[in-house]
């Protein structure tokens, strides 16, 4: 196991938290909950305080670009057959599925919008942490804005959807970052663990939730992200990314009604990302979000296919075109009465 750097975090009563034993933190501890000294700390920190206003214009214009692409990817999917699967074993509620409109609970919501995103193998990609981060982000942020009561215009829920994404975005791209490349070379696929955390991160932000308890969230998160590469290729892929909306809004959820969880349940010495990645790198998760803004490195597909096959189709079209330019070229000199080049219908 290769460390670049491994913080103990303590809970508030100054120990360790144990295997055994319970203990339900009231409103009143969580707010006196003194900042742990790490990463996860950090992490939930600044994805908690993060407003609207703090981030920086071409930031929210990248985020937006990539909610659309991901709504659209996902209205793409509407008949592929794991979709239409997941339709039939969905309860009923205020939200949206977007495969076909139809009102579905709140988790249910995540897990078939999360899994319709990540169907065709469209959506986008983040180089840091090898993961797609707005399939399992989105749909849990989603899914709870549709669910929450409505307190505020229009516009302001969706400021509010906007500002939790991103909040959401630049926690699950840290922790990506800090396991990469180990995660992915032991066998797990980054979009669906790591999405788990955007997820829970995001639907924090929604609820309100301060820093301690935005903590908890993400140690909830930590003990239910899954996801193997051994499914890539069945129907097993896109519904793990799936379970990872679901898992973090539920995570996000049972935080704020008070479930506890371990400060270092991401980082810590018996947490994720020791237990899930050969090489752990605090670095990234250490850096704050003005500092770099992992969202303007996010990539969008030309291609349904993942980095070595998006190449290879650039390549193909690349000569393709040039072949398809080569022989219209001779066309348009063989007969006057083609149109010129300049003014090609095509």
């Amino acid at each position: 196991m290769v460390f670049t750097e491994q913080r103990r975090i303590t809970n508030n009563r100054g120990g360790n938290f144990h295997d055994c034993g319970t203990h339900r933190m009231s409103s009143q501890e969580d707010a006196a909950m003194p900042e742990a000294d790490g990463a996860e700390a950090r992490l939930a920190a600044e994805s908690s305080a993060l407003r609207l206003e703090d981030i920086l214009e071409d930031v929210v214009e990248i985020a937006v670009d990539c909610i659309l692409d991901a709504m659209a990817v996902a209205l793409g999917a509407s008949q592929d057959e794991t979709v239409r699967l997941v339709a039939r074993v969905a309860d009923t509620g205020p939200c949206t599925r977007l495969a076909d409109g139809s009102s579905v609970g709140a988790r249910s919501a995540a897990l078939a919008n999360a899994t319709a995103v990540h169907a065709l193998d469209f959506d986008d990609w983040l180089p840091a942490g090898g993961l797609h981060p707005s399939a399992p982000l989105l749909p849990a942020a989603l899914a709870q804005a549709e669910s929450a009561p409505p307190s505020a215009s229009g516009e302001a829920a969706g400021r509010r959807l906007l500002t939790a994404y991103i909040a959401g975005f630049e926690a699950q791209a840290r922790i990506g970052a800090a396991m990469a490349p180990g995660h992915y070379a032991a066998g797990f696929h980054p979009t669906a663990t790591v999405g788990t955390f955007g997820a829970a991160a995001a639907v924090a932000h929604q609820l309100g939730l301060g820093p301690a308890a935005t903590q908890r969230a993400l140690g909830l998160a930590a003990t239910q992200a899954a996801g193997l590469r051994a499914v890539i290729g069945t129907m097993g892929k896109p519904l793990q990314v799936g379970r990872a909306a679901e898992t973090g809004l539920l995570a996000a959820r049972l935080a704020a009604a008070g479930a506890t969880a371990p400060a270092d349940a991401v980082f810590g010495p018996r947490g994720f990302a020791t237990t899930h990645s050969s090489t752990i790198d605090l670095t990234p998760a250490m850096v704050s979000f003005a500092e770099q803004w992992y969202l303007r490195d996010v990539l969008f597909k030309r291609h349904a296919a993942c980095a070595r096959g998006r190449d290879r189709a650039d390549r193909t079209g690349t000569a393709a075109h040039r072949l398809c330019n080569s022989r219209t070229a001779r066309l348009w000199r063989r007969s006057s009465a083609w149109p010129s080049p300049r003014h090609s219908p095509w």
